[in-house]
């Protein structure tokens, strides 16, 4: 009866120990380690003695009696497996008995592994989810700000059509409707700044013309002259590849090329016929007399080249300075072929006015010995492009005059 109460309550203990998830196997041994009741129904009534089991051993190798429940575990190899056992060992009251519970460390451990791994993936997710809703609260706070930064960016490189966005509230909404409205003031003083420099500019160019027409006035036979010289300066300039800038200074400079003849007296200017030596020679010095009139002016520094050297030749020879080669500013080389365009094509006291055709014929004949070859080469493209027939009239005007 008391080996069946064992077995029984070995059975109750292992039950329940089995609803937490564990395999626990239950043995109980007398003080000799000699086998009286197992948990295993097929070891059951099979006497053995389990002195020499690790498990066992390592109580009885003890010097005392165990007088309470002692917790230790037992390292074995099965093959070239490692296994490791959880073990309790109780003395039973009233007898000489010892009650042994053991369970595999794997297997007792495993359902904390498992909620180990289970909990680190969980507080991993929150932590990403925490930093994605927090990346996303930042970028809500800071979009309205990068925004602004990028408008003020813009601003400062002249884009004065954008603005900033208003729709954030509080601080943030009101700075970008503070800002749009400095821009819009700023758009509108810029504005008013360009409109009145592109007045100022049109009305030094018409003083430009008319400077050159006043000129051109003195002496009938030249009468439109500047207009078209700057006219040919600029399709000639064109096709060498001059840039913006320096379109601009050879416009003002091809107006202003004979500016100096303000100097040179009104009989030599009329005079029906040739001139003499003497009188050529003093005709000579209006391209100094320009320069020297425009000098004091520091932002006209840049056109008087083309005033003061138009007349030297590419290989030498010329006047005022018998300049020669690149040593003449390629806007007076330029200017220099299209003054003599003009002077070819509409009479002169001294000779009758040429065909456009015979004109730029004797220029090619005229080069390298007084023209630069590139300026002529870029001379020729606008003329087998036709670029000079829309002044046809203009010249035609000025030899009936």
């Amino acid at each position: 009866m008391g080996a069946l109460s064992g077995i029984f309550l070995l059975q109750d203990v292992q039950e329940s120990l089995a609803e937490y998830g564990r395999e626990f196997t239950m043995f109980v041994t007398d003080e000799r380690g000699s086998l009286l009741f197992h948990s295993e129904p097929s070891r059951q009534g099979r006497p053995s003695n389990l002195a020499d089991d690790p498990i066992v051993q390592r109580i009885l190798s003890s010097p005392t009696y165990p007088s309470s429940a002692v917790n230790y575990s037992v390292t074995r190899f099965m093959g070239n497996k490692r296994e490791t056992d959880l073990v309790t060992c109780a003395p039973l009251k009233n007898r000489r008995w010892l009650l042994f519970s053991q369970v595999d460390r794997e297997k007792y451990y495993a359902p904390i592994v498992a909620l180990k791994t289970q909990s680190t993936v969980w507080i991993g997710l929150s932590i990403l989810g925490a930093l994605l809703i927090g990346l996303w609260l930042a970028r809500l706070i800071t979009r309205p700000l990068s925004d602004l930064t990028e408008v003020s960016r813009d601003l400062a490189q002249g884009n004065f059509h954008r603005r900033a966005e208003e729709k954030a509230k509080m601080e943030i909404g009101e700075l970008a409707r503070a800002f749009n409205a400095m821009a819009d003031d700023i758009q509108e003083y810029i504005l008013k700044v360009e409109a009145a420099a592109a007045e100022t500019q049109q009305l030094f160019m018409d003083s430009i013309r008319a400077i050159a027409n006043a000129l051109d006035a003195k002496d009938p036979y030249t009468r439109g002259h500047s207009e078209r010289v700057s006219a040919y300066s600029m399709i000639v300039g064109k096709e060498y590849g001059l840039d913006e800038r320096m379109m601009r200074i050879i416009e003002i400079s091809s107006l202003l090329h004979d500016v100096g003849k303000i100097g040179i007296e009104d009989r030599i200017l009329r005079k029906p016929g040739a001139l003499t030596t003497e009188e050529f020679e003093i005709m000579k010095t209006h391209p100094p007399k320009g320069a020297a009139i425009l000098g004091g002016i520091p932002q006209m520094r840049e056109i008087i080249p083309g005033i003061r050297h138009h007349h030297e030749k590419w290989r030498g020879g010329g006047y005022p300075d018998g300049l020669k080669g690149e040593f003449i500013p390629v806007i007076a080389r330029i200017i220099g072929v299209a003054d003599a365009f003009d002077a070819m094509t509409t009479n002169r006291p001294y000779q009758k006015g040429m065909t456009f055709e015979k004109a730029a014929a004797r220029i090619n004949e005229l080069c390298p010995a007084v023209y630069d070859p590139v300026v002529i080469e870029a001379f020729n493209r606008a003329y087998h492009t036709k670029a000079f027939l829309g002044h046809q009239q203009n010249v035609a005007e000025a030899k009936l005059a």
